[in-house]
């Protein structure tokens, strides 16, 4: 840093997205912003369909549709091959459709159809009587998993700006209580009604929540705007200084 001079230190400065570190996070503010509390709630309910996947599964296939347990192994490893395809998929359209349609209508959009698209699923898989067509629709709905979280986390990024890592805690946080209530409802409604059916019922309903919930999100307003000639006079007389 000693033989950069200190022009060249303010053009860095005010030209990188995150300027000023030192802030605390606005707690005052984050509390009553309507995007971060959606983020948040889509969080609790896109971790339903995730923790099925994770933990309930393998039961869901051999108990409630007596897959052998050759079948089931077949469909949960290929079940993730899809998932990769869906992640990197993703991280390709996303950047390439929020750029054409703009953050706030990009981020809303991708993660609608994909919390929708993942409802439909779960209610056709619970529907039919083929396995063969429950086994594609979970596959299916393995690929929009990453997709929804790829523009989940983008969202929380554009939202926080330079606080995103206390806004993807905040999310974290509530995407585990999400997957709490899962692990606990899924077994307790299938016990109840003597059927996974309703379970999965349940998981889309969740799911179709989430999918509307996207409407209130608006991923182009950061938590707070950032008074940009207050920071970069601090960041320069910071640099004189040094």
């Amino acid at each position: 840093m000693k033989n950069i001079s200190v022009k060249e230190k303010l053009l860095i400065e005010n030209n990188r997205r995150f300027i000023h570190h030192e802030q605390k996070f606005p707690w005052g503010i984050a509390l009553k912003n309507r995007s971060l509390w959606a983020l948040a709630i889509i969080a609790f309910c896109s971790q339903w369909a995730l923790y099925f996947f994770i933990a309930w599964m393998p039961v869901y296939l051999q108990e409630g549709r007596h897959f052998s347990e050759t079948a089931m192994k077949f469909t949960t490893s290929y079940l993730f091959v899809v998932g990769i395809i869906g992640g990197l998929s993703a991280g390709f359209f996303t950047d390439r459709f929020v750029k054409k349609r703009g953050i706030k209508y990009g981020r809303r959009l991708i993660g609608m159809v994909a919390m929708g698209m993942e409802g439909l699923l779960f209610i056709t898989a619970a529907i039919t009587s083929s396995n063969t067509i429950a086994s594609a629709c979970l596959m299916l709905c393995y690929f929009f998993i990453p997709v929804n979280g790829i523009s989940h986390f983008s969202a929380c990024v554009d939202i926080g700006k330079s606080k995103a890592g206390t806004v993807t805690g905040i999310i974290n946080f509530s995407g585990s209580m999400g997957a709490l209530f899962l692990s606990i409802m899924f077994g307790q409604s299938a016990d109840i009604t003597h059927s996974f059916n309703a379970s999965l019922f349940i998981v889309a309903g969740v799911l179709f929540t989430g999918c509307l919930l996207w409407l209130l999100i608006d991923a182009g307003k950061p938590l707070a705007e950032t008074n940009t000639i207050n920071v970069y006079k601090i960041a320069e007389e910071n640099l004189v200084v040094n």
